[in-house]
């Protein structure tokens, strides 16, 4: 339940129905990810609760804007104290994580504990979860706990079903049953819901109340990862890796740990620094091991614990910059939500300056100092599970003096690589100039409202689309540059990628010219 879990705002907005005029026209503006509008919308709506709690949303999400805690508090209290229960509950997960504002456990424990009084069906699971494992200051109270999962659970809520059916099961506050467990748990799954598949496939693997049934399992852990949850996608990954109703593969478990961690699952993170200091599935990296143990360790219970004590051992085998970079990257972390793992599978990267497209061969001629470096792509590619996008790589390349730098070990505060990558779904259509022309008014992106976002149009004609967008964080620290473009070689359609940090004003006028640089030597040699 930690609050710096992303919230996906589609579904909570449903509980508020009636909307002021200024909301709704927000919520329309959301809806069309038109962010500036958006939060001008809902800023003009200040005087209604709901307008607060949206605004909320969108800093704890980082929509438009980066993510800043103390920002969505800010909100989610002001809206809290007029009365919007939602708002209500983020804010009393931030009171009792620590998040975003100074940790409170009992203020935040007292606002859950009003809420579930009132009915509120989520706040009597959370209230119940912190009496069932005594949480939040509160002492250890079981039977409690399974009246306030009862309420929620008569209430339709299928939290309050699923902790009520788990705590039947192992007789935790209530007579052992775990056949009516099962039942239970069957029932929710069977009604569609994410979190009562996978409770119900823990059953069926476990043979808890049910025979045992690995394979069915593993159908409903699908069912539930394949509707981007993050348990489901867990559990389907640690079913791969174990062997467990599926065949054993490592690298597929990889890649749904990997969508399940970057969602925010704390058993996925755990088992994902595990998975890259043991090198089960990803190539051992212990900057990325130590990493992950440290994001799950900032959650409290018995699996941070885990993880925390993971990591103290792991820094025995680490120098102070191999740690320092691993806290770097913990620290820059954020859950996303709708993670799913990708469908795409990378393709061998070229090794040499000619690449394959659509039957012909294109010539690739890099930079002055640029260096083709296909063994740390594919190292990359294999660390990432999830990396290949739609359209992957065909050719990466780096400086020479960078690759020189992380070759000793050295940090590399600005990296920049370049790469040509897939461009379309069918690598053998003749792309004429018209179609050239068509095919980028899909891709011209428009000029941003966003005060931290720097597009750059690098060029703009028949042979070549290139923009930079530069992202400066409006608190201080890296930003990001990031360059994308299409090219038509050969009557080929190829797309480039230009990728560097920090994201300053300078950086992006140095990548510009790189990126000018390079189209010219790409558009001249085809």
């Amino acid at each position: 339940m930690k609050f710096c879990r992303t919230i996906c705002a589609a579904a909570l907005l449903a509980a508020a129905p009636l909307c002021a005029a200024g909301v709704r026209e927000g919520l329309d503006a959301l809806a069309k990810r038109d962010f500036a509008e958006a939060r001008r919308q809902f800023e003009a709506a200040q005087g209604e609760p709901d307008a607060l709690y949206q605004l909320g949303l969108m800093y704890l999400n980082g929509y438009g804007d980066p993510r800043d805690p103390a920002k969505a508090v800010g909100y989610f209290e002001r809206a809290s104290a007029a009365g919007h229960q939602e708002a209500t509950v983020l804010y009393a997960r931030a009171l009792m994580d620590g998040a975003g504002i100074a940790k409170d456990e009992a203020k935040g424990i007292g606002l859950v504990a009003k809420l579930a009084g009132e009915g509120h069906a989520r706040s009597q699971v959370v209230y119940g979860t912190a009496l069932e494992f005594g949480l939040h200051g509160l002492e250890k109270d079981p039977k409690a706990a399974i009246e306030w999962y009862r309420k929620a659970m008569d209430a339709g809520n299928v939290e309050g079903t699923v902790y009520y059916a788990n705590a039947l099961a192992i007789g935790n506050g209530i007579d052992k049953d775990e056949a009516k467990a099962a039942e239970l748990l069957k029932k929710s799954a069977d009604d569609g819901h994410t979190l009562g598949m996978v409770a119900y496939g823990q059953a069926l693997r476990a043979g808890r109340g049910v025979a045992k049934d690995e394979a069915e399992a593993f159908k409903l852990f699908q069912q539930a990862a394949d509707k981007g949850y993050s348990e489901g996608q867990y559990e389907v990954g640690t079913s791969y890796l174990f062997g467990r109703g599926v065949g054993r593969d490592p690298r597929e478990a990889a890649r749904w740990i990997d969508a399940a961690a970057r969602q925010g699952s704390l058993r996925a993170q755990r088992m994902y620094g595990e998975l890259y200091r043991t090198g089960s599935g990803v190539p051992v990296n212990r900057v990325e091991a130590y990493k992950w143990y440290t994001i799950a360790a900032a959650r409290s219970g018995g699996t941070g614990d885990s993880a925390n004590q993971a990591r103290v051992t792991l820094a025995q085998t680490m120098s102070s910059g191999e740690i320092a970079e691993a806290e770097r990257r913990a620290t820059a972390f954020s859950p996303q939500r709708g993670v799913r793992p990708s469908t795409a599978k990378p393709v061998p990267l070229a090794r040499g300056d000619r690449i394959e497209v659509g039957g012909k061969t294109l010539r690739v001629p890099l930079p002055r100092g640029y260096v083709n470096v296909w063994q740390i792509g594919e190292r990359v590619i294999q660390s990432n599970p999830n990396l290949v996008g739609v359209f992957p790589s065909l050719l990466v390349a780096m400086n020479q003096e960078d690759v020189d730098r992380l070759k000793l070990g050295i940090r590399v505060k600005d990296l920049r690589m370049i790469e040509v990558t897939k461009a379309s779904f069918d690598d053998s259509v003749n792309v004429t100039p018209k179609l050239f022309e068509e095919l980028m008014k899909e891709f011209r992106v428009a000029p941003s409202s966003n005060p931290q976002r720097v597009d750059t149009v690098v060029r703009d004609d028949e042979r070549a689309y290139c923009v930079l967008q530069t992202l400066i964080p409006s608190q201080g620290g890296e930003g990001f540059v990031a360059g994308i473009g299409f090219l038509r070689l050969n009557d080929r359609v190829v797309g480039i990628r230009i990728t560097s940090s920090p994201g300053t004003q300078d950086v992006q006028g140095a990548i510009a010219n790189l990126a000018r640089e390079w189209i010219d030597l790409l558009v001249n040699a085809n």
